[in-house]
């Protein structure tokens, strides 16, 4: 059974035009602290011992809205998975593929990004997947906040990524040292 984990606090988020840059009333989204927007980010671990997902499994999303946050909570929105298979029928990338597939999900729309990680909780790690953001709504620190999230709700706990993308590289290099989780080549 999955356990529904959810941060408080809300933003509704808007698009100006055709601009990629997302804003919360009239400020920039970019320019805000993981605390203004932990309301958009709804968590879900699948525990230790999941055998449909595999053991310690762990997804977070970043809503546009209180009501998608809320939505996808009640079973309202439903969830999207990366593709198992990084050369599968959809493409050949799972981080994009993430928002071809099953186009008649319902309110897929309203999910900005989305991370996956594994948590060891007997060796206190945490394991990053995958993460993506939609491509309209890159560069507005969805990623940063969706990390570091993950990195508050389980902190104490050792910060790894394996096999970045060239994108993936470039956004971890961004964190400070001590912040940079190792990278399993």
């Amino acid at each position: 059974m999955i356990k529904l984990l959810d941060l408080l606090e809300m933003a509704n988020i808007i698009r100006k035009g055709r601009s990629k840059i997302l804003r919360v009333g009239d400020i920039k989204l970019k320019n805000l602290k993981l605390k203004d927007v932990t309301g958009n980010i709804v968590t879900y671990y699948a525990g230790p011992k999941n055998n449909l997902f595999g053991p310690g499994f762990y997804i977070a999303y970043f809503m546009d809205s209180d009501e998608s946050a809320r939505a996808l909570k009640a079973n309202e929105i439903d969830m999207i998975f990366f593709p198992h298979s990084s050369i599968n029928m959809y493409g050949s990338s799972p981080i994009t593929d993430i928002w071809k597939r099953n186009k008649r999900q319902r309110g897929k729309k309203h999910i900005l990004g989305v991370v996956t990680a594994y948590i060891n909780e007997e060796k206190k790690t945490l394991w990053i997947d995958k993460l993506s953001v939609r491509s309209n709504s890159r560069r507005n620190n969805i990623g940063t906040f969706l990390i570091n999230a993950v990195k508050k709700e389980w902190s104490g706990y050792g910060f790894f990524s394996s096999k970045t993308t060239n994108d993936g590289t470039k956004f971890f290099s961004s964190f400070s040292d001590d912040e940079k989780p190792e990278i399993d080549k």
